[in-house]
C-alpha cells in the first residue's frame, strides 16, 4: 500500500523551495545585467510627466503676485458700507425691490476662499436651467475658486453667464475678435459688443475683470440681444456677495 506522502505531488511540494531559489537567482542576475540609465538617459515620458497639472500649480503657488491683479479692498470696504445701508433702507420702506436669487453650486467655504470680489445680479426672477425645463429651480449656478469665479442663469428666452477673475492675461470664454459682429458701446462704464450667439460687456471693477455674456434663443428678434439696455440692467443690479483678501 503506497504511504500518503510517497506520490509525484508529495515529492514535487518538497522540491518546490529548490525551484523557487532558482528562478529568484536567474531574475536577479538579468536584472544586474542591464546597463544603468543615466540621469540624461531617462526616456522622455518622464519628463513629459513633468508638464502635468500637478507641477503647474507648484509653480504658480511659488510666484504668484506676478499672476494676479491687486485688488482695491478699501474700495470694496466702502462700496459694502453703502450697499448695506441702500439695502437696510429699502427693507424698512418694504419698498418691491427684487431679492437675490438663491445660490446653488458654490459652498460657503468656495465664497469664502475667494479673493476677489463676487459680484452677483439682484434680480427676482431667474433660474438654475430653462424655466421650460422640468425642475427648474429658481436661482443661479455659482462655480467659485480663489481667483475667479463663474455664475449662470436663465431667463424666458435667454441665458446668461457672468465670470469674474484677477488672474492676468487671462483668456475668458467670451468672444474672439472674428466673432464681434459690431460695438454697440464703449465707455468708462463698459465695453459692449454683438456677438454671433448674443450680446456680451466687459469692464473693470476694483482692480479685477468681468465679463457678462448673454445669449438669446432669437438672435434676430429679441431687442435683449440687440442693444445694450438689458446687459445693463443687469451690470447695474450687481452687488457684492462675497469674496476678501485674506490678509
Amino acid at each position: 500500500m503506497r504511504e500518503p506522502n510517497s506520490g509525484p505531488l508529495s515529492r514535487l511540494k518538497h522540491l518546490w523551495p529548490m525551484i523557487v531559489g532558482i528562478a529568484v537567482i536567474i531574475v536577479f542576475a538579468l536584472a544586474m545585467s542591464r546597463p544603468a540609465h543615466s540621469q540624461q538617459e531617462r526616456p522622455q515620458a518622464q519628463n513629459f510627466s513633468q508638464s502635468f497639472p500637478q507641477n503647474i500649480q507648484r509653480v504658480q503657488a511659488e510666484t504668484p503676485d506676478t499672476r494676479l491683479r491687486p485688488i482695491d479692498w478699501d474700495a470694496v470696504e466702502r462700496d459694502l458700507a453703502i450697499q448695506a445701508r441702500r439695502n437696510l433702507s429699502s427693507t424698512q420702506a418694504f419698498a418691491s425691490q427684487p431679492n437675490f436669487l438663491p445660490v446653488n453650486g458654490a459652498s460657503q467655504e468656495d465664497v469664502a476662499a475667494a479673493r476677489l470680489p463676487l459680484l452677483l445680479p439682484r434680480i427676482r426672477l431667474a433660474y438654475t436651467s430653462p424655466p421650460e425645463f422640468d425642475g427648474a429651480e429658481r436661482g443661479l449656478f455659482l462655480f467659485a475658486r480663489p481667483n475667479f469665479y463663474t455664475a449662470t442663469f436663465y431667463v424666458n428666452g435667454a441665458m446668461v453667464e457672468l465670470m469674474g477673475t484677477r488672474v492676468i492675461h487671462v483668456r475668458l470664454p467670451a468672444t474672439t475678435q472674428s466673432q464681434r459682429v459690431g460695438v454697440l458701446l464703449n465707455s468708462e462704464n463698459g465695453f459692449v459688443t454683438r456677438t454671433e450667439s448674443g450680446i456680451e460687456m466687459s469692464f473693470d471693477r476694483y482692480g479685477a475683470s468681468y465679463t457678462i455674456t448673454l445669449s438669446c434663443d432669437d438672435m434676430e428678434g429679441d431687442p435683449r440681444c440687440l442693444e445694450p439696455d438689458y446687459i445693463q440692467s443687469i451690470a447695474r443690479s450687481l452687488e457684492i456677495r462675497g469674496g476678501q483678501s485674506g490678509e
